[in-house]
């Protein structure tokens, strides 16, 4: 195993699940990193099981002393991480059977046209609108935040 100690360096996990273009990364007591990979959850291959002092040391990797005041309060607590490489990434820190867990969204700096989405123009329409509602709903990792994001900017 390559990690045998209590410390996993969060830059270093990040940029290899960048590199192999996951969209998720968790860490969860019990198990070794796990990555959201082309919609499928896998383990992150050459870590060990993390273990609660892993994930806090994981956690104070990444968090300001405002959220690490959230946290030990035991609330669940959202909020963004530039990494060292200067990615952005959605973080929610929160407690799953007694123990803390972390979910990581890795954020795209591109936002991607509708055209490239294989979405109709007249999506864009809809943004502009000055009156109405829109939905767009769906599954964790189905590209909401993407479409959104595509509409408001359509290229």
């Amino acid at each position: 195993m390559e990690h045998t100690n209590n410390v996993m360096d969060i830059n270093k996990i990040l940029d290899e699940a960048r590199a192999l273009k996951c969209s998720d990364l968790h860490f969860t007591a019990g198990l070794p990193p796990i990555v959201r990979q082309h919609g499928s959850l896998r383990k992150l291959s050459g870590y060990q099981d993390c273990t609660e002092p892993i994930i806090v040391n994981v956690i104070n990797q990444i968090t300001s002393i405002k959220h690490k005041s959230q946290i030990s309060k035991g609330l669940d607590t959202d909020f963004s991480y530039t990494s060292a490489t200067g990615f952005r990434h959605r973080v929610n820190v929160y407690r799953q059977r007694g123990y803390h867990a972390v979910a990581i969204r890795l954020l795209s700096d591109e936002i991607p046209t509708l055209s490239d989405l294989n979405l109709p123009a007249t999506l864009g329409e809809f943004a502009m609108r000055p009156r109405g509602l829109v939905l767009v709903t769906g599954p964790t990792g189905s590209g909401k935040s993407t479409t959104l994001a595509a509409m408001i900017d359509p290229g």
